[in-house]
This record gives C-alpha cells, structure tokens and sequence, in this order.
C-alpha cells in the first residue's frame, strides 16, 4: 500500500480482511489489544480535532498535596541526597509524609520552606535511598540468572519505609529462600509468594485525524494488535507518539483505527521506529512511533468517557509518590480516576509480564502499582500504551503509560463493540514511568 504524504493519506481496512487477520494471531497471542471509539458517532473526528478543553472537572482524580510532594523531592535531592528516602501522600493526598534516615531540623526547616503549617510531616527510614538502589541494581542483575536457575521473580522493588527490597517468587519455597538470602543478605528482603504472572494489555479511540493525540486506537498491518497511542514526544525536530514496548515491532506500520467497526476510512499514523530493550533484565516497557512525514502528534490525551472524549493538553510531567491518585485513559475504559498508588511498593518496581499463555515474557523495570480505591475497574484489555497522569487544579501532568494488569481479572463491563466478546479487566494497574520512558529515549513531552 502507499504511504500518505504528510499524514492525509486514507486507506480502508474491509471487515472481511480484518476478522481474518485477527484470528489468525488470536492463538499466538490471548490477550490481544482490543480497541474503543473515540466518539459517539463515525467519522467524526477524521476531519477536525475539538478545541482543547480548558475547565477540567476540579479535584478529578487531585491530590492537593501532590505539587508539594514534588517541591520536597527537588529540595531533598539538591541539598539532602545522604538524608532522604522518600515521602507518601497520607489523608486523601492532603498530607505528605517525608521519610529520612534521622530526623534532622535544618532538613525539614528546608522542605518545608513555603508551606503551610500541618502538611508536612517526617518520619524515620532504616535505611538511605542510595543503599536501597544499589541493592535493587543487584537483584535486578541476578534476575536472569536466577530464573535460569527455577527461581523466577514475578516484581521486585525496594521500600524506603521498611528499607528492604521486596520480592515476589513464584512458588516459593524455603530452599529458594536461603538461595536469596545468601545472595542478597538475611534481613534484606521481604519475600511473598505467588501463583500469579502479570499479563500484558494493550488500546486507544479511533478516527482522529493529525496531529495526533495521546489515547488514539493503534492497529498494525497487517493486524496482529491494536494498542493505544500514549503521549506525543519530540526529539529536536522530529515528532513520535509513545506506546507500550510490547504492542508493535521495530518497522511496523501502525494506522489509527478500530478493527472491531467497519465501513471506516483509517489514517496512517508512522512506523515503530525505537523500542524499548526487552532483552536485558531492566528493559523499559515503552516503543515510539515516528509521526514526522504523518501529521505530528499533539500536546494533547483524550480524557472523558469512552463514547464522549474531551481533549486536554499536557502541562509537564509529575512524579509518583506512595499514597498520590492518578487517572488513566484506556479507550474501551474510558477516563478511570481515584487509582492509588501502593504504599507497599512505594518506589518503582520490575515484574515480568507475559501476553497469555504461551506468549512472549518481558521483563521490565520502572513500573508502579496502582489500585481503583472503590475497587472498581481501573484498566482492561486493550488499554497498553495509554497515558497516565494526575490534575493539579485543572492542570493536566503525566505520570507514565499504561503497561499491564494481573492476570485472571473480571469480565469487563465494556459492550458497544461487538467484535471483542470477551474482555478482562482489574482494579489493578501496572504502569511505567514517564521520566523513565523519557530517559530511555532521550526526548521531550510536548506541552
């Protein structure tokens, strides 16, 4: 097929060719990408794009204390690396809790220059950050060989607040214990057992036309999985749409459309160009998606329901402290506030992820865990690539890209496309961190 000129090129993808696509990579692959429109109606979005919205819903998905959480972090790491480890966000994301390894005057007089009274508080650590990294890096090191040896680490992360690194094995037993021990120091480790693997998701709306927005449906050709568009990135004067690393291979074609409908005309939005390394044992689940010569992509996510999108533009970024609220934008979904982030898991983790059974298994780094607090839905199939991020007042800040949910949730409650029966969905996200994807790929987020 020819490739559009500037992202105006059309092409139609007919149902017939489509379904068989589909089930043809359906036994490779269970849990495929299913997709989500954009509008209520066809077609409405294939010629213009809605005027950004600028009065978001106050307090959706906001942690008041959020921004302060960030002032303390820039503080902390500028003038008191030897003292802090990290800080949750406690009472509903109204208060922070800031942990250092001794309780120090000048450090918390510091951190808490500008602030009201009564927001902050501190707290002791065991432990110093540094120390808790360079133990992450050796457990991080050895995953490999351990899963070599029948000793296969499903997450493990390091918790500032019990400054041990916690691991969860599959079927653990007490030789693998003494195995770890010896390797990493009695004392060192929290270990729990699972059964569980975490399974990766993909998703995005259909019918946008460029520039392109973060949570557009992204199909390949031909269709293997469809996946969501995260949010765009520059690199000097080239333009990319982020999505997760395990949705597409390096070259491939990606269009935005949902294969679910028919009778629609698809754009052409770019070709995988970069993804992150699977192949060592801190790959970054992320990929981009070179859009210069396919109309750019935007500085904008689709938020909203799933049938009703509203387009926001992105402000910056924002970290992910213990205890903060974030949203996702999974398109079949729609926009899922009230998702907090585990104070179990207060700084990012690894997991290996699988896509089904007898799927490919990753291993990636720099995820976070997040659960619905009414525990309700937070993301299903079809949600992988799709951004996250969390509203400061009505300003929007991104916080990572959707990469996986635990295996064996629930059917989910999503009906309106009848060629995907059977969906699975949690109100436990997994997610990849913004700043990493961003380091890993040396870009910008565009604001």
């Amino acid at each position: 097929m020819s490739k559009p000129v500037q992202g105006m090129g059309r092409r139609k993808i007919s149902r017939r060719w489509v379904v068989a696509a589909r089930i043809g990579a359906a036994g490779g692959a269970c849990l495929m990408a299913l997709g989500l429109s954009a509008t209520a109606g066809p077609g409405a979005l294939a010629s213009a794009r809605p005027a950004p919205k600028t009065g978001l819903q106050a307090g959706r998905g906001q942690s008041p204390a959020a921004v302060v959480a960030d002032a303390v972090q820039r503080v902390a790491a500028a003038r008191f690396g030897g003292l802090y480890t990290g800080e949750i966000l406690t009472d509903h994301g109204r208060k922070v809790v800031v942990y250092l390894t001794r309780l120090d005057k000048t450090a918390e007089a510091a951190m808490t220059a500008g602030v009201a009274p009564g927001i902050v508080s501190f707290a002791r650590a065991p432990r110093p950050l540094a120390w808790l990294n360079r133990l992450h890096q050796r457990v991080t090191g050895q995953q490999p060989a351990l899963k070599r040896a029948g000793i296969n680490l499903v997450t493990w992360g390091p918790d500032f607040i019990t400054g041990r690194e916690n691991l969860t094995v599959q079927d653990l037993t007490a030789a693998k214990a003494a195995v770890l021990d010896r390797l990493f120091g009695t004392g060192n480790l929290t270990l729990t057992s699972t059964t569980a693997r975490y399974a990766a998701v993909a998703v995005g709306r259909d019918n946008d036309s460029p520039p392109w927005n973060g949570g557009d449906f992204m199909i390949d050709d031909p269709v293997t999985g469809e996946c969501s568009s995260g949010y765009g990135v520059t690199s000097g004067s080239t333009s990319y749409s982020l999505t997760a690393g395990h949705c597409f291979t390096v070259n491939a074609e990606v269009i935005n459309g949902d294969p679910s409908l028919t009778g629609k005309t698809y754009y052409e939005m770019g070709t995988v160009s970069t993804r992150g390394s699977f192949t060592k044992s801190d790959g970054i689940d992320a990929e981009m998606v070179k859009t210069t010569g396919y109309g750019s992509s935007s500085k904008a996510i689709y938020t909203g329901s799933s049938t009703k999108p509203q387009v926001a533009d992105v402000s910056g970024t924002a970290t992910s402290p213990a205890g903060d609220q974030v949203c996702d934008s999974g398109a079949f979904e729609g926009e899922v506030c009230d998702i907090v982030i585990q104070k179990t898991t207060p700084m990012p983790e690894c997991i290996t992820e699988s896509e089904g059974s007898g799927g490919p298994t990753y291993t990636v780094c720099d995820i976070y865990v997040a659960e619905q607090a009414s525990g309700k839905i937070a993301v299903g199939n079809g949600d992988s690539g799709g951004p996250v991020f969390r509203f400061e007042g009505s300003k929007l800040y991104a916080t990572g890209i959707i990469t996986a949910e635990p295996s064996g949730g629930t059917v989910c409650p999503t009906r309106q496309y009848k060629g995907f029966s059977t969906r699975y969905c949690s109100p436990t996200l997994f997610y990849t961190s913004i700043s990493s994807v961003l380091s890993e790929f040396k870009v910008k987020i565009n604001t």
